[in-house]
């Protein structure tokens, strides 16, 4: 059920919000938004004030990508660039809101104009934190997922290309060419270190081949 700013209130003093993972950054909160984070759509919405509630309880935000080209958020600083040059990953909060798997593509830019690029597919179920490494990986095999990682679903990509990571300038999250409009469901934005989630990933690899 999607709420309106009055539910909404309610919502967030009642509803309980799960926890962000030891070491995250939070830069940016769709459920709470702060004028710290610019966000820019082009063939999709994103009601200002309506939030869902999911059967897990948590609350997270709406944002549909309708039939076009290849309809799009973009998230970027409010000035300047960020600075994740510590940080291994980008994280997200995300759910697909269909009953169906989607396809998202991640794309981060730094300010020299490179990229780095992820193919996500997104099952549907429970809500999950993506991880977008900020070193490429390649076409490197890994585990299925989502995995679990401190008992929190966890999606980890696989990235191509590379940045400056002390000078980005955009996180972009886009559909290609979707027949129909498509809802996923978002929270918290930011960045995390990689390592653990990527220790547990390729260790469960190597014990799933013995090796």
């Amino acid at each position: 059920m999607i709420r309106t700013l009055p539910a909404l209130f309610a919502l967030l003093f009642t509803a309980p919000l799960m926890a962000a993972p030891a070491g995250q950054q939070t830069l940016f909160n769709f459920v709470r938004p702060a004028d710290v984070v610019k966000v820019a759509t082009q063939d999709a919405s994103l009601p200002q004030y309506n939030a869902e509630q999911t059967p897990e309880g948590e609350v997270l935000r709406r944002i549909t990508f309708n039939p076009a080209a290849e309809p799009s958020l973009v998230l970027s600083p409010q000035a300047g660039t960020w600075d994740w040059s510590q940080s291994g990953a980008m994280s997200l909060r995300i759910q697909s809101a269909m009953d169906w798997a989607l396809t998202l593509y991640v794309k981060v830019q730094s300010s020299d104009g490179k990229t780095l690029v992820s193919r996500i597919d997104l099952p549907a179920g429970p809500a999950q934190t993506l991880l977008v490494p900020l070193l490429s990986q390649g076409m490197k095999a890994g585990p299925p997922m989502p995995i679990t990682v401190d008992g929190q679903r966890v999606l980890l990509a696989s990235s191509i290309g590379e940045i400056d990571r002390s000078q980005v300038v955009s996180v972009t999250l886009s559909m290609i060419k979707p027949n129909a409009a498509q809802s996923i469901l978002l929270e918290r934005f930011g960045v995390q270190d990689s390592e653990p989630v990527l220790k547990a990933a390729y260790s469960e690899l190597v014990d799933a081949y013995g090796q």
